[in-house]
């Protein structure tokens, strides 16, 4: 059996690379050898020694992180349900702009509603997770020959 310092030590390694939730790091040392206590003992030190964000500081941040790689409001709410921390607001401006960015890679241009299947568009945008009233939306603004 691995002792306390090592576990910290690793708790530290793991931390070092990027931040983890408390649940997910207690996931990953039990795959060592270090006893159940031992593993609450290096989790409680980390967060004692601020090196463990607190949960709503770590979803903020893997929100955020996720918001630039264009990723919708469910998958991220899904990724952090996951990972055992908080939900985060969804942005209903955001979501729309990650969207319209998403769609605009793959259905460019767009300038020629006859080009491009709504059913395609409305496809594509629920197999990223994007919400229906946010593909509404989508569809709406990329078929109105009034957009700007």
């Amino acid at each position: 059996m691995k002792t306390l310092n090592e576990a910290i030590k690793k708790a530290m390694d793991f931390l070092a690379l990027r931040d983890h939730s408390r649940s997910e790091l207690r996931l990953k040392l039990s795959r060592s050898e270090f006893s159940p206590e031992d593993i609450e003992a290096a989790l409680d030190h980390s967060e004692a020694s601020g090196w463990l964000l607190p949960p709503q500081a770590l979803s903020e941040k893997v929100a955020e992180e996720l918001h630039r790689k264009k990723k919708s409001h469910d998958y991220i709410a899904h990724y952090l349900q996951q990972k055992e921390l908080p939900p985060v607001a969804r942005d209903t401006e955001r979501e729309l702009e990650k969207a319209l960015s998403a769609l605009g890679g793959r259905f460019s241009p767009l300038s020629n509603p006859s080009t491009v299947d709504k059913k395609q568009i409305m496809v594509f945008l629920q197999n990223r997770g994007f919400d229906e009233d946010t593909i509404q939306i989508v569809i709406q603004k990329d078929h109105d020959p009034a957009k700007g």
